[in-house]
């Protein structure tokens, strides 16, 4: 995460804050979470408003306090945004301090030890060093208000940056022009989703060299299997339940396709950790049912109604859908047939699978109708074989079609 968008503030100016307190909402590419605080004082300026989209990692959004003090004279500095901008130090633990800022990441900017990220920044700004600062703060700790009291003081302006080639650099950015002038149209914002899913396909679809292969199966005994299975149990399974029990089944029995690429090696995934494909509103999001080959029908159909439930009102956390070692997209409801997907990097494979299909085979002589379903296997040719790919299709093909073999 690079960036998100503040959706709302809990608090407004003046209120009092404790330490956990939900502070505002972010909406980052997957999910949408509350930011608590890590410290007691009073919200004494909110910087950033809701709704604002594109707020950099470490970009200040509102000022802290200490009780006691006036909220309302609260000084903003001028070089705010030029502090907050620069590299951020390691985090660490913070103390209470004489003000405190919280970034768009929901941490503060300043923390404890012999100087603080925001100090050190101010320091790199105006030239200064700890020994002209005269500290206030706890453990005889230089607070960032010693040094913004210092620069007050003694008049201090930034220290002069390097010139900068007055050359124009031509933008990369393609002019924004219809194709013709009698044509009307609209520019539409991308969300933070939208955006990231944009860069990272593009990023996945020239960088990984995807190969594709498909295998037809036979849908019939997978139905009676779940016919069979919903009358007996207190729950309704799903196709796509059983489909990725299979598919964690198979990558047991071939786990050459179970593997990463790290950019420079192949990494042997232990873990069957297969995540689903879930159409949300703006994008797409791919919950992980972990050790998938490890439980039973019942619980990967609990899972996944529950992933997908949370996963439609953005409310699942970062580790329940970032990971993961094998992708599966379905869009046969859609009565999509066959269709190509690209793969979620560093993963090595992902396995699309088109809605049933009618046909015909000939039993003893005669015509018979049977339902068929096509997968699709896009796999990166730097860590999967050809051969390995071809097996794992084939084993997958006998699993769907003699699906009593998974509860044994």
């Amino acid at each position: 995460m690079t960036d998100g968008s503040l959706v709302e503030w809990h608090l407004k100016e003046g209120d009092p804050v404790a330490a956990g307190d939900a502070m505002y909402s972010v909406e980052t590419d997957k999910a949408t979470m509350d930011q608590e605080s890590v410290d007691d004082g009073i919200l004494a300026k909110i910087l950033i408003p809701d709704g604002t989209s594109n707020i950099p990692i470490n970009k200040v959004v509102g000022l802290i306090v200490e009780e006691g003090q006036d909220w309302k004279d609260v000084e903003i500095p001028d070089d705010l945004d030029e502090a907050s901008s620069s590299t951020p130090a390691k985090e660490e633990k913070s103390d209470v301090t004489s003000k405190s800022e919280t970034s768009s990441s929901g941490r503060k900017l300043t923390s404890s030890g012999v100087l603080f990220p925001s100090v050190n920044r101010l320091f790199n700004i105006y030239g200064l060093s700890a020994s002209d600062v005269t500290p206030t703060g706890p453990k005889n700790n230089i607070l960032k208000g010693d040094v913004l009291k210092y620069i007050k003081k003694n008049g201090l302006k930034p220290s002069k940056p390097k010139e900068q080639s007055s050359k124009p650099v031509k933008s990369s950015k393609p002019d924004k022009k219809p194709a013709s002038d009698d044509n009307e149209y609209s520019d539409i914002a991308t969300s933070n989703m939208r955006s990231v899913i944009a860069k990272r396909l593009t990023e996945s679809k020239y960088g990984i060299p995807h190969v594709y292969i498909a295998q037809e199966c036979n849908l019939d005994r997978l139905l009676e299997f779940r016919k069979s299975m919903n009358g007996m149990l207190d729950v309704k399974l799903s196709v796509n339940d059983i489909i990725i029990k299979a598919v964690a089944s198979t990558l047991k029995q071939v786990p050459s396709v179970n593997v990463s690429w790290s950019g420079e090696e192949i990494i042997q995934n232990h873990d069957i950790d297969v995540c689903f494909a879930v159409a949300i509103e703006g994008g797409l999001i791919t919950p992980i049912i972990k050790d998938a080959d490890k439980k039973g029908l019942v619980d990967i159909n609990a899972n996944v109604k529950d992933l997908a439930g949370r996963a439609k009102v953005m409310k699942l956390d970062p580790q329940e859908y970032q990971g993961g070692s094998f992708t599966i997209s379905n869009l046969g409801m859609f009565g999509i047939k066959q269709f190509s997907a690209v793969i979620n990097p560093p993963q090595g494979a992902i396995l699309t699978i088109g809605g049933p299909e009618q046909g015909v085979k000939l039993v003893d002589g005669q015509p018979e109708a049977v339902t068929n379903i096509t997968v699709q296997l896009s796999y990166d040719a730097r860590c999967i074989g050809d051969e390995s790919a071809a097996e794992f299709l084939s084993e997958l093909k006998k699993v769907v079609e003699q699906p009593y073999l998974l509860i044994k």
